[in-house]
């Protein structure tokens, strides 16, 4: 798989980095990192992803890794989505997103929560509350993972990511 390093402007004029992979040809994926991460933390995701038919963007956010920092400060999770909602219209087919933590927020669209068991941040009951609230959502537990299941478990964080595209019928 071969990754290109691209970036994506967004409205307010910031330029946001990423790296691309696969041909697309099950559609667009958008991987968004947590707080005080980078879109390298999806390496592995991305490739595996990509290797089964997937085009994959990781993208760093604003004010992380090698995109531009907001001048004015303003890195309210509503800068994040609407980064994310730029990025999503430069492809001509509405992409899925994968996100952790902080890039965890678009509720519209199919959205599958992963949650480590040993999470400090996220209940149990609070994962099972956000689910009931989705028209089309699923939920996976994942024992022996903290709050960064991608980074404590990544096989099975993997495992259930693919499983959930698997069954998308795009």
């Amino acid at each position: 798989m071969h990754r290109k390093a691209t970036t994506f402007p967004t409205r307010d004029g910031l330029r946001l980095a990423a790296d691309v992979a696969g041909d697309g040809a099950r559609g667009v994926l958008i991987l968004a990192h947590g707080g005080g991460q980078t879109r390298h933390s999806w390496v592995l995701a991305g490739k595996r992803l990509a290797d089964r038919g997937w085009k994959t963007v990781t993208v760093d956010l604003r004010g992380h890794g090698d995109s531009d920092w907001a001048p004015d400060g303003d890195y309210r999770v509503e800068r994040f989505a609407e980064d994310l909602i730029d990025i999503a219209a430069t492809f001509p087919a509405k992409p899925a997103l994968i996100g952790a933590s902080l890039g965890g927020r678009e509720i519209e669209i199919p959205v599958h929560l992963i949650r480590g068991r040993l999470s400090e941040l996220v209940s149990l009951e609070a994962a099972w509350a956000f689910v009931a609230t989705l028209r089309n959502g699923v939920f996976t537990d994942v024992a022996g993972a903290g709050h960064m299941v991608a980074g404590d478990r990544n096989d099975v964080f993997l495992d259930a990511v693919t499983a959930f595209f698997d069954r998308s019928p795009r």
